[in-house]
């Protein structure tokens, strides 16, 4: 079969299934044939050998499935860079890349930086590569994230330092300038409640917090503070309606100047506190 025929074929697949089978096709189909999609159109009378239809066929059943074109293909980009993601870890999102940018921003010079539950490496690995002189470590719980998670340390030639170990029992007695987090935040009713997209395919050590999804948040700020310099930066993702309870933690632990960004949906999404004056 040839190219545009394969196309519609897939498309007839998927339209019952998916909010955007011409587009997923098409993702799958570049990922099949290793091309953009401008040579899918420039060549859309090109036939497909039968090891490549064949593979087009499984991917397209896969999504059929729900599972996430991400886990299909192994990629997802991430401020620019290519992450390999698979089912060990949570997708990242785009949402995330305020909390990185966010934390730039700040303009720390030479910082020392922890990464509390790194999943694909994303938020670590791309601090490491766009904040000059910054020294990275990351922690997960999960052996097999952090495997992930130094495959793409490796990939996109970062030098981030990953840890196997539960919130911050691997780096005990050092300090850090910035502790970012992007913690699991949904709680059991939000859980069971998630598409299927998520919920069957998405790692659920990933997602699920106990407390109503603030376990993690109450966890890291309690301990924080013995974690960061004088007046280091404590910066969270959060869920949409979890800003204020973190702030408000925060406020209680002793951090100062909170701010809460919002993401371009104007959803608050970001918390960051200082552990003592800003700038001082």
């Amino acid at each position: 079969m040839i190219i545009k025929e394969v196309l519609k074929w897939a498309i007839e697949k998927l339209e019952s299934e998916v909010d955007s089978p011409f587009l997923d096709a098409q993702v799958l189909l570049m990922h099949t044939l290793n091309c953009n999609k401008a040579y899918l159109f420039a060549h859309s009378d090109y036939e497909l050998e039968a090891n490549q239809w064949y593979e087009f066929q499984n991917k397209v059943f896969q999504r059929m499935s729900l599972k996430p074109v991400q886990y299909i293909i192994n990629h997802q980009e991430f401020m620019g860079f290519d992450f390999y993601i698979d089912e060990r870890v949570l997708i990242p999102r785009p949402d995330t890349e305020i909390l990185v940018e966010q934390i730039i921003k700040e303009e720390i010079s030479q910082p020392r930086i922890l990464e509390i539950g790194v999943g694909s490496g994303a938020i670590a690995i791309t601090l490491d590569l766009l904040i000059k002189n910054s020294s990275v470590t990351g922690v997960d719980i999960s052996e097999e994230a952090i495997e992930v998670a130094k495959r793409n340390n490796d990939k996109l030639g970062a030098h981030v330092s990953f840890l196997q170990g539960d919130l911050f029992q691997p780096v005990k007695n050092e300090k850090f300038d910035i502790i970012v987090s992007n913690p699991p935040y949904i709680g059991l009713e939000e859980y069971n409640s998630l598409e299927k997209n998520v919920k069957d395919f998405e790692p659920k050590l990933a997602l699920y917090a106990e407390n109503k999804g603030m376990y993690f948040y109450e966890k890291i700020i309690e301990q924080s503070f013995d974690f960061l310099s004088k007046s280091g930066i404590l910066a969270f993702e959060v869920g949409y309606s979890q800003s204020e309870i973190v702030k408000k933690l925060m406020l209680i632990r002793g951090f100062t100047a909170i701010k809460i960004i919002q993401d371009l949906a104007g959803v608050n999404r970001v918390v960051v506190g200082y552990r003592g004056e800003k700038n001082v």
